[in-house]
């Protein structure tokens, strides 16, 4: 009980950081024009605004994601563990726009999907940002990265190609059920909570006497 306080005390001041304040009032704005520019004026028409807002949501949160991953790969555990927490919690905090829209466009993809991928997305692409991290620093390369981000991107798209199934890119496995994406996003964000949720060996007996 102890440590989920803190843990909520944590969140709630990682929240309350400037860039995630920015963050936050930048993806509930763009979500906002999204289904405004993309709602249509005359009932006749189809209605593909979730689709679109889908689109939005796995860009930003694919790019934020690694950024973040990548920028906080030679930072504390806890730093790491907090903003991809952060990151989540905006994603769970934007579902009523995916509630609405989804009840206007009819997709035929289940609301639970996105409930469930997005968050787990977000996770493993954090996960990635901080393999791509710690790769730049052991080539001496991070200043390269405002490159390498966005040609790991790319090499998802690729890898899903040459397979010909979508596995790694989430662009295309957030409006369909992909059964393989799922397994790759959960076994990413699985390795990525393990090492987020890393401690420091404790110090041993002999080490804190002497």
């Amino acid at each position: 009980m102890r440590y989920l306080t803190a843990l909520l005390t944590d969140l709630s001041d990682r929240l309350k950081q400037t860039d995630m304040l920015q963050f936050m009032t930048l993806f509930f704005a763009l979500q906002m024009v999204v289904l405004f520019a993309t709602w249509p004026t005359n009932n006749q028409l189809a209605n593909d605004s979730w689709f679109a807002l889908m689109q939005l949501k796995a860009l930003s949160m694919t790019l934020l994601g690694v950024g973040y991953g990548s920028h906080l790969s030679n930072h504390p555990a806890s730093s790491q563990r907090i903003t991809c927490l952060a990151l989540c919690t905006i994603v769970i905090l934007s579902f009523p726009f995916d509630l609405s829209s989804y009840a206007a466009s009819f997709p035929a993809t289940p609301p639970a999907w996105t409930l469930i991928i997005l968050p787990l997305s977000t996770t493993a692409m954090f996960g990635l940002g901080l393999l791509l991290g710690h790769i730049s620093s052991f080539l001496r390369i991070r200043a390269l990265l405002p490159l390498s981000i966005p040609a790991l991107i790319f090499g998802l798209f690729a890898l899903d190609i040459s397979l010909g199934h979508p596995i790694s890119n989430p662009f295309s496995a957030i409006t369909t059920v992909a059964p393989y994406h799922l397994i790759f996003v959960t076994i990413i964000s699985l390795l990525t909570l393990r090492y987020v949720l890393r401690r420091k060996p404790q110090a041993s007996t002999q080490e804190v006497t002497s």
